[in-house]
């Protein structure tokens, strides 16, 4: 009986490990897909500082003092928004394809 105790405790200590490993995983993996939407960037292709305020919807709203400057921005603040579907897509075309066309060269 004291036997069954200790193994019970064991995978008991075991699955509690793994909940709180898979939540942490969970959690930064989530974490890293939303955009910096605060602070500082500085960025290599600006000719002059870009200001990028976001309303309380999320809207970006971009002040710039040239057309180049303001759609680089637009396209950064663009891409940082859809960063997580660039991995979901990636991620679902591999799963979808790989029954039909065997595995995945790496």
């Amino acid at each position: 009986m004291r036997i069954v105790k200790i193994v019970l405790l064991a995978l008991l200590g075991i699955i509690a490990v793994l909940i709180i490993g898979v939540s942490a995983f969970i959690y930064l993996a989530v974490d890293d897909s939303f955009p910096q939407t605060d602070g500082d960037l500085h960025v290599a292709g600006l000719d002059a500082p870009v200001d990028i305020y976001r309303d309380q919807a999320g809207i970006p709203h971009i002040f710039a003092s040239s057309e180049h400057d303001l759609f680089f921005a637009e396209g950064y603040v663009h891409a940082q928004d859809r960063f997580w579907q660039m991995g979901y897509g990636s991620d679902t075309i591999h799963l979808a394809d790989s029954p039909h066309e065997g595995p995945v060269p790496s």
